[in-house]
């Protein structure tokens, strides 16, 4: 288990929300405290008593002891309620799988809106601000038929290719996400106010940054982190060889996850990254269906086989498809579970758990272990997680 969702499983929900709150703190700092003690129960109890390490600045010091002796559950859901946001911390059935596959996972964020589908494909759009008409063409081609096929859009709501693939996926009846560097509520940049209305009709706005946070240039590295995290494989349109798409790069691959790039013109400065990024061995594709064929093995319910559309792969209309693992049917799998299954589904939390850690806990043998976890897997009730660890296939 990652160790900050650890300690923060250990912690009050009050406390995280405290700890989240906290804007003149820098996430960086958040996650230093987390290293350094066993809870946030443990940071607020020292923070109101002016026991925080000295090893902390003072201004750090001086922060968390203002917070914690101001603050007000109350006052800061209530605040939360009039932006129609919520806070959603790592103890919540609503926080995403997904999360649990970055290196540092938020331990709560905020949220207006929707979450996306932790079992239905995402795939996060990103590239050049200052992009060209043909970046704005070809994004409105790829986003729209990712959309029309049931693909949720993932991106940064940014001027240029970020907000384009937002507005292509809303005019195809998709749902997208936005991943916001700056407080919830805000709309940042206030270019793009119609879509973040309409991205709030279908889909919603997720931000680590609590009310009044403003977008300041070190949120936006820490941003892309969750970009890449809610999806399953990363479209670049457009993109110099040195901008804050490359970072999102960056985050995606550090994370196993695929990264696909439309080609551009040699000596154009907004095809310099793309280029780049194919040398590196990144996945050059000309149309929607080579994504389709990069998922067909995770989505088999998405993904059909044409033989008569010259043998290939490609995403079937949204709603066409046979959601054979649909929540409803994992659902009614539980009814049918033995005692030893109940016992597996009990010892994996919110979290996901190491098979040697489950076996350990289960008192089973290893063999008996192995095949009911595996069979488990095969009613769609749970699934492999990242570094040989399982999780839940529902929130249940």
């Amino acid at each position: 288990m990652n160790i900050y969702i650890e300690k923060a499983l250990r912690s009050e929900e009050s406390n995280l929300l405290w700890l989240c709150s906290i804007n003149a703190l820098e996430l960086s700092e958040k996650f230093s405290l987390l290293e350094k003690y066993e809870s946030v129960d443990e940071i607020f109890d020292f923070s109101r008593h002016d026991k925080i390490n000295e090893a902390f600045t003072l201004r750090v010091r001086e922060i968390l002891k203002t917070s914690a002796d101001s603050f007000s559950e109350e006052k800061v859901r209530n605040e939360l309620w009039k932006k129609e946001a919520e806070f959603i911390s790592c103890k919540s059935e609503k926080y995403p799988t997904r999360f649990y596959e970055i290196d540092r996972p938020p331990i709560g964020f905020f949220a207006i809106g929707k979450l996306p589908d932790d079992y239905k494909p995402s795939v996060a759009v990103v590239g050049a601000r200052a992009c060209s008409e043909y970046g704005v063409n070809i994004c409105k081609s790829f986003a729209g038929e990712l959309a029309a096929a049931g693909v949720q859009i993932i991106s940064g709501m940014a001027l240029g290719i970020d907000g384009v693939s937002h507005k292509a996926c809303l005019d195809a009846g998709g749902k997208t996400f936005a991943v916001m560097g700056n407080g919830i509520g805000t709309i940042y940049p206030r270019e793009n106010s119609l879509i973040y209305n309409g991205i709030l009709k279908t889909g919603g706005v997720i931000s680590e940054y609590y009310i009044g946070s403003q977008g300041i240039k070190t949120h936006f590295p820490e941003r892309n982190r969750l970009i890449a995290g809610l999806s399953d494989g990363l479209l670049v349109v457009e993109a110099r060889k040195k901008s804050g798409t490359m970072i999102t790069v960056n985050r995606t691959l550090e994370q196993g996850k695929d990264v696909f790039v439309i080609p551009g013109r040699i000596g154009d400065p907004l095809s310099e990254g793309c280029l780049e990024l194919i040398k590196k061995g990144a996945q050059l594709v000309t149309d929607v269906n080579d994504i389709a064929f990069a998922l067909k093995e995770k989505y088999p319910d998405y993904v059909v086989y044409r033989k008569d559309a010259d043998s290939q792969y490609s995403f079937a209309p949204a709603g066409t498809y046979n959601n054979s693992t649909s929540k409803n049917q994992i659902k009614l799998n539980l009814i049918d579970l033995t005692e030893n299954e109940k016992k597996i589904i009990e010892l994996l939390g919110a979290a996901p758990v190491y098979f040697d850690e489950l076996v350990m806990k289960s008192d089973l043998d290893y063999f008996t272990a192995f095949e009911i976890i595996e069979g488990m897997k095969g009613k769609g009730i749970i699934k492999d997680a990242d570094s040989g660890r399982i999780c839940k296939a529902l929130n249940i």
